[in-house]
């Protein structure tokens, strides 16, 4: 029967007082990611707990799988119990090989059993849409139970929805991917009181504010918290079928947004976290680059994304990003530092959205990132789509030599800039303005007009002498200006102002480790780790970079003590684990892997193909069994239309590449290459390699990708 024939919601919650829920993990898994979407534990529990009193909850799968590596933690944290099953693979009569496991008898077995043994369960939900469980719905409804089954949209097996009590589809009962269609275009009659409504969203917020995770909550958590508080609280009383849909029209209204974060939702006020991720770590530069071959398809994926959104906030655009699979060989938080860099090299700029709170009436200020339009870096992203070319026939010719960039004339005036023109006339009008001056010096510094840049830094410090932050900018300007004793000389000044703050000494030991002054940066990084007593992911920053000094000066022991250390404060940290890997390197493998690294670095940068291949080749010929050179070669050749030996190199990049998620990615760009160089079969089999290593599948339209 199907959920808009059922009486669903607080009628069958009071029919049937206890509910067990058994998820076929994998198949609900495998259905939602072929739209790219993933299971949101939230909603599914929710939606379980509008039957009655959830009382047993396991997940089938097997765990051991790396497509499910970090799965049975974030099951764990939302209350549901992962049973293990294990996989084996199968020949068929047609020879091919393919896995199977027993997902569908062992959880069988399981509701059979939990039939027998706890008659106070009246609801068995089952979320799958394997036609296969047809038989144990069949044993269950005999006995009197109630079998209610969720399953995606597109997948399900029209015989399993048929002989069930009640069907949901995940996808528009249980977490809508159109959320427009549940939200009330006004209160019913009786439903509820607007100014009721407004009086519970103050207590929701409130209910944020106060949360221990500093200004973010989980939604389950603010819905126990509702209750406890105002004891009656229903959200069907103002025309929401569902909590989150209640908390939508919160996040709709701008008091708060919501954010998935290991399957599970958050709640956060408006510019929470923005201030965190943006802060000190946006100043002092990551010693070693992230994998910047990443940054075209984020740059791109913000660019629609701010066309649909009125303001685009940092955690926003990292969950949106993260639940879209726009990069799916990095983890969060090496997206939120990739993210982090890109504000430093001001491909996205900060800004601000004025929004008036309804409740109060006050206007609010939230922190935003705006992309840099003018930026060299997002108009090469942007132009790959705006400006397809024809592919061209694979030649045997070398890569072409890229010309120098043509240098301004000597005493000439800079080049005409809309953005910077705008700054310079608000200045006019308020020329003492430190925000403004330091927007046009960071618009000068995009433009490499450091000299322009140094002036406005230098007039917004005099306007806001205790201002450490801004010390510290202009600091970083002299040092990519060449001015090295400038930038140290101002660091000093800042340390004097303010010798509490760790933010001078990390900035200027990041600038006398890019001088290779090693010893000198050690003892920066020190004192800033001194000062930094609160901040674990500060601290583990500045243990990587005390590890990496030491490991300069050749005392690798001490350098894995501190990196040791920093694992301790920050287990998965991605910096922290890499230096690790590194460690254990032989001496030709750490130098193919600096190599390869610059390797990639350069890959991203038109115009500097001859000096990626160059890089690459000296990586191999230090370390063959790194993959990252292969791949840097794969991405070069690609952008100049050497289709075939980018294949060639991709194929090597993903049989060395160690891990699973990366190797994933690498398919997948095999599967589109081999399309244009008309080789469907090869296609398919790549596409089938990145299946089955846990990458969804996507329409491959060769008009996007010439």
């Amino acid at each position: 029967m199907p959920a808009s024939q059922a009486k669903f919601g607080l009628q069958a919650k009071a029919q049937s007082p206890d509910v067990a829920l058994f998820i076929d993990w994998e198949n609900l898994k495998i259905s939602l990611s072929q739209a790219n979407l993933r299971v949101n534990l939230t909603s599914l529990r929710e939606t379980a707990e509008t039957f009655g009193r959830l009382v047993i909850a396991n997940a089938y799968a097997d765990w051991q799988d790396d497509w499910h590596q970090s799965d049975p933690e974030n099951l764990y944290a939302a209350g549901i119990e992962p049973v293990y099953v294990p996989t084996r693979m199968v020949t068929e009569s047609t020879g091919i090989r393919r896995r199977k496991n027993s997902v569908d008898i062992k959880l069988t077995a399981d509701c059979v059993e939990c039939c027998h043994n706890h008659p106070n369960i009246g609801t068995f939900i089952l979320a799958s849409g394997d036609g296969d469980f047809i038989h144990m719905v069949n044993t269950l409804r005999p006995y009197g139970k109630q079998v209610v089954a969720i399953g995606v949209s597109w997948s399900t097996s029209p015989r399993l929805a048929d002989r069930v009590d009640q069907f949901l589809y995940y996808d528009k009962d249980v977490d809508p991917i159109d959320t427009q269609r549940y939200r009330p275009h006004g209160l019913a009659r009786g439903a509820g009181d607007e100014s009721e409504l407004e009086r519970i969203f103050e207590v929701v917020t409130d209910i944020v504010r106060s949360s221990q995770h500093g200004d973010r909550a989980l939604l389950s958590w603010i819905k126990n918290e509702l209750i406890r508080r105002l004891h009656q609280f229903d959200e069907t009383r103002f025309g929401f079928p569902k909590f989150k849909l209640f908390m939508r029209e919160a996040e709709r209204r701008g008091l708060l947004y919501i954010v998935e974060d290991g399957l599970v939702d958050w709640a956060y006020l408006p510019g929470a976290r923005e201030a965190e991720e943006l802060g000190v770590r946006s100043v002092a530069p990551i010693v070693e680059p992230l994998d910047e071959a990443a940054l075209p398809a984020i740059i791109r994926f913000a660019d629609a994304l701010e066309a649909r959104s009125p303001y685009v906030a940092f955690m926003y655009l990292v969950d949106q990003v993260s639940r879209a699979a726009i990069v799916p060989h990095l983890s969060r938080d090496q997206l939120m530092l990739l993210l982090n860099q890109a504000v430093d090299s001001l491909i996205f700029l900060r800004g601000t959205y004025t929004l008036e709170d309804p409740l109060s009436g006050e206007t609010k200020n939230i922190r935003t990132l705006v992309l840099n339009r003018d930026h060299p870096t997002v108009r090469e992203a942007l132009a790959q789509v705006a400006e397809p070319q024809p592919a061209a026939q694979e030649t045997t010719q070398p890569a072409p030599t890229p010309a120098p960039e043509a240098a301004p004339e000597a005493g000439g005036a800079a080049p005409a800039d809309g953005e910077l023109s705008r700054l310079l006339a608000a200045l006019e009008a308020d020329s003492d303005n430190p925000t403004l001056l330091m927007s046009a010096a960071r618009r000068c510094y995009q433009l490499r007009q450091y000299d322009r840049a140094i002036a406005y830094q230098r007039r917004a410090v005099a306007c806001d002498p205790d201002n450490v932050e801004y010390r510290c900018l202009l600091a970083r300007t002299f040092s990519t200006a060449g001015l090295q004793a400038e930038a140290m000389e101002t660091c000093r000044e800042a340390v004097a102002r303010a010798p509490e703050h760790p933010l001078p000494h990390l900035t200027l030991g990041s600038i006398l480790y890019a001088a290779n002054a090693w010893a000198e940066a050690e003892a920066e990084f020190r004192r800033a780790l001194a000062l930094e007593s609160e901040n674990a992911a500060q601290r583990a920053q500045l243990l990587l970079s005390l590890a990496r000094c030491q490991e300069r000066l050749g005392r690798e022991e001490e350098a894995r003590a501190l990196a040791r250390e920093g694992l301790q404060l920050v287990p998965d940290h991605p910096g922290l684990l890499e230096f690790e890997d590194y460690l254990r390197m032989s001496p030709s493998q750490r130098e193919g892997f600096q190599r390869a690294k610059q390797a990639a670095a350069l890959a991203v940068q038109p115009g500097r193909e001859a000096e990626t291949i160059e890089a690459a080749q000296s990586a191999i010929q230090a370390d063959p069994e790194q993959y990252l050179s292969y791949y840097a070669l794969g991405e070069v050749h690609q952008r100049l239309r050497h289709l075939r030996t980018a294949a060639e190199n991709l194929e090597r990049a993903a049989r060395l590449c160690p891990s699973q998620a990366t190797k994933a990615a690498i398919y997948q760009k095999l599967s589109r290459l081999y399309n244009r160089l008309g080789e469907p079969e090869r296609a398919q089999q790549a596409q089938f390699q990145a299946d089955s290593l846990g990458l969804p599948q996507t329409t491959v339209r060769i008009a996007e990708e010439v």
